[in-house]
């Protein structure tokens, strides 16, 4: 590499840091987001499978819900068997 080109790409390199770090999420004492089992408190494992696939592809249709249901319900029966 020649050497005229080394402070061009350590500007530019340099320039993506700062700039990614702008972006970085802050620490603190403060958590800015609540962790997972927080935000599945007080939640049904309907609710939360139906919001998982809304979040991965779209919202559930009806059909799908009553399916995810059903499956639940089949996995209770099979632990409380236990």
């Amino acid at each position: 590499m020649r050497r005229g080109c080394q402070p061009v790409a350590f500007n530019w390199l340099n320039a993506r840091a700062v700039s990614s770090k702008a972006i970085a999420p802050e620490t603190g004492s403060e958590r800015p987001v609540a962790s997972y089992a927080e935000r599945m408190r007080g939640r049904s494992d309907l609710e939360v499978a139906t919001d998982f696939v809304t979040h991965v592809r779209g919202p559930a249709e009806p059909a799908e819900v009553d399916l995810l249901a059903e499956a639940l319900e089949g996995a209770r029966l099979v632990e409380s068997a236990r």
